[in-house]
Protein backbone atom coordinates (compact mmCIF):
# COMPACT_ATOMS: atom_id res chain seq x y z
CA UNK A 1 0.00 0.00 0.00
CA UNK A 2 1.29 3.19 -0.78
CA UNK A 3 1.92 5.90 1.62
CA UNK A 4 -0.62 8.52 -0.07
CA UNK A 5 -3.36 5.64 0.02
CA UNK A 6 -2.16 5.19 3.82
CA UNK A 7 -2.26 8.68 4.76
CA UNK A 8 -5.86 9.10 3.32
CA UNK A 9 -7.26 5.68 4.89
CA UNK A 10 -5.72 7.41 7.99
CA UNK A 11 -7.28 10.70 7.97
CA UNK A 12 -10.91 9.66 6.43
CA UNK A 13 -10.53 7.79 10.16
CA UNK A 14 -9.76 10.29 12.26
CA UNK A 15 -12.76 12.28 10.19
CA UNK A 16 -14.73 9.89 10.91
CA UNK A 17 -14.13 9.17 14.78
CA UNK A 18 -14.45 12.74 15.19
CA UNK A 19 -17.72 13.59 13.48
CA UNK A 20 -18.71 10.30 15.07
CA UNK A 21 -17.83 11.49 18.79
CA UNK A 22 -19.56 14.92 18.01
CA UNK A 23 -22.60 13.50 17.01
CA UNK A 24 -23.09 11.10 19.82
CA UNK A 25 -22.16 13.55 22.58
CA UNK A 26 -24.77 16.52 20.25
CA UNK A 27 -27.28 13.99 20.25
CA UNK A 28 -26.77 12.88 24.05
CA UNK A 29 -25.79 16.47 25.32
CA UNK A 30 -29.90 17.79 25.22
CA UNK A 31 -32.24 18.12 28.22
CA UNK A 32 -34.19 14.68 28.72
CA UNK A 33 -34.56 14.16 32.10
CA UNK A 34 -38.28 14.89 34.36
CA UNK A 35 -38.37 18.26 35.60
CA UNK A 36 -35.27 19.48 37.77
CA UNK A 37 -33.12 16.15 36.76
CA UNK A 38 -30.39 15.31 34.82
CA UNK A 39 -31.11 11.95 32.48
CA UNK A 40 -27.91 10.26 34.59
CA UNK A 41 -29.87 10.70 37.61
CA UNK A 42 -33.06 9.64 35.52
CA UNK A 43 -31.65 6.59 35.10
CA UNK A 44 -29.77 6.11 38.38
CA UNK A 45 -33.03 6.54 40.01
CA UNK A 46 -34.94 3.63 37.91
CA UNK A 47 -35.72 0.64 39.57
CA UNK A 48 -35.42 -2.92 39.38
CA UNK A 49 -39.19 -3.68 40.67
CA UNK A 50 -40.29 -0.75 37.90
CA UNK A 51 -40.61 -3.22 34.87
CA UNK A 52 -40.52 -1.42 31.66
CA UNK A 53 -39.53 2.36 32.94
CA UNK A 54 -38.98 3.69 29.27
CA UNK A 55 -37.82 7.05 30.21
CA UNK A 56 -34.89 5.72 32.45
CA UNK A 57 -34.20 3.55 29.39
CA UNK A 58 -33.91 6.31 27.20
CA UNK A 59 -31.59 7.97 29.33
CA UNK A 60 -29.37 5.20 29.93
CA UNK A 61 -29.19 4.86 25.84
CA UNK A 62 -28.51 8.51 26.02
CA UNK A 63 -25.73 7.61 28.58
CA UNK A 64 -24.15 4.81 26.17
CA UNK A 65 -24.16 7.15 22.95
CA UNK A 66 -22.18 9.66 24.99
CA UNK A 67 -19.90 7.42 26.62
CA UNK A 68 -19.20 6.19 22.88
CA UNK A 69 -18.85 9.38 21.91
CA UNK A 70 -16.12 10.53 24.48
CA UNK A 71 -14.15 7.30 23.51
CA UNK A 72 -14.39 8.46 20.23
CA UNK A 73 -12.95 11.96 20.25
CA UNK A 74 -10.37 10.62 22.87
CA UNK A 75 -8.79 8.18 20.21
CA UNK A 76 -8.91 10.51 17.21
CA UNK A 77 -7.11 12.55 19.76
CA UNK A 78 -4.78 9.86 20.36
CA UNK A 79 -4.15 9.13 16.86
CA UNK A 80 -3.55 12.67 15.95
CA UNK A 81 -1.06 12.98 18.64
CA UNK A 82 0.67 9.65 17.10
CA UNK A 83 0.73 10.80 14.09
CA UNK A 84 2.96 13.84 15.66
CA UNK A 85 5.16 11.62 17.05
CA UNK A 86 3.75 12.43 20.77
CA UNK A 87 4.17 8.58 21.56
CA UNK A 88 3.55 8.99 25.44
CA UNK A 89 0.77 11.86 25.33
CA UNK A 90 -1.07 8.90 22.71
CA UNK A 91 -0.18 6.26 25.50
CA UNK A 92 -1.85 8.15 28.33
CA UNK A 93 -4.66 9.39 26.02
CA UNK A 94 -5.61 5.52 25.07
CA UNK A 95 -5.31 5.13 28.46
CA UNK A 96 -7.77 7.50 29.39
CA UNK A 97 -10.20 5.65 26.99
CA UNK A 98 -10.83 3.83 30.37
CA UNK A 99 -13.30 6.08 31.94
CA UNK A 100 -15.70 6.23 28.83
CA UNK A 101 -15.24 2.04 28.90
CA UNK A 102 -16.70 2.12 32.46
CA UNK A 103 -19.08 4.61 31.64
CA UNK A 104 -20.47 2.64 29.24
CA UNK A 105 -20.66 -0.11 31.50
CA UNK A 106 -22.37 1.66 34.02
CA UNK A 107 -25.10 2.90 31.06
CA UNK A 108 -25.51 -0.78 30.14
CA UNK A 109 -26.19 -1.33 33.69
CA UNK A 110 -29.16 0.95 33.58
CA UNK A 111 -30.72 -0.07 30.97
CA UNK A 112 -31.30 -3.66 32.56
CA UNK A 113 -32.26 -2.30 35.38
CA UNK A 114 -34.81 0.12 33.46
CA UNK A 115 -35.88 -2.67 31.54
CA UNK A 116 -35.79 -6.16 33.50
Amino acid sequence: MTELRESRIQKAARVGFWGAGLLFVGFAAPYAGQEGKSFLAQARDSSWHNLGDWPAAWCSIKLILMTLGIACLIDCLARVTLIYRHETFSWVLSFLNLVPGLGLLLGIYYLAKALL
